[in-house]
């Protein structure tokens, strides 16, 4: 059976976007070259829920419990601000641009999404929502003394507020895995508070 790699996601405007891009140039330009690949800013987004392998049959399922979510979120917005890395700054996998939205709908958004897909087999998220974008990832052969630079450098990094991002969709985005990274496509957008 055809599968496809799938997520639930908020898609960044353009600005926002272009603000990333700024950070990441700000960020490698004081690391060890090639410690960390940068994210495609045309590729980072907020990830809602993974549902893995997914098999094509069931997008139609999966799209018309979102829209049911989507319906009932009026369109709100978040702040990118400040940088960190996951798991730690001795041992950085992750570079990531943080969120901030004060309201809760964020929170209540991914809670509903979650709610949402499990009747369908695909269970909430173990881990408790920590809202970020990804804009790095450690490099495979990167040394653990250049990664321990590189945590040090973006913890102690003071990006401010990036950019604020209206957010007036949702998306089930698809991952399709490429020798330069992963090209995602959206095969479903939903908006918020439509009919």
């Amino acid at each position: 059976m055809a599968t496809v790699r799938s997520f639930v996601a908020i898609e960044l405007n353009e600005p926002a976007r272009q603000a990333l891009a700024e950070v990441q140039r700000h960020l490698a330009s004081a690391v060890p070259a090639r410690t960390i690949r940068w994210t495609d800013p045309r590729s980072i987004h907020l990830t809602l829920q993974f549902l893995g392998d997914v098999p094509l049959d069931m997008i139609p399922a999966i799209t018309a419990a979102l829209r049911g979510v989507s319906r009932r979120v009026r369109p709100f917005a978040f702040d990118l601000v400040g940088v960190g890395v996951f798991p730690d700054r001795r041992r950085p996998r992750i570079v990531w641009v943080g969120v901030r939205e004060a309201s809760g709908v964020l929170v209540a958004l991914q809670r509903s999404v979650g709610e949402a897909l499990t009747p369908l087999g695909f269970p909430p998220e173990a881990r408790s929502f920590s809202p970020h974008v990804t804009i790095g990832r450690a490099a495979r052969d990167a040394s653990p003394r250049d990664l321990s630079a590189v945590g040090e450098h973006v913890t102690c990094a003071d990006v401010g507020s990036v950019a604020r991002v209206a957010v007036d969709h949702i998306a089930l985005m698809r991952s399709d895995l490429r020798p330069g990274g992963s090209v995602y496509t959206a095969q479903a957008v939903l908006g918020l508070g439509a009919a």
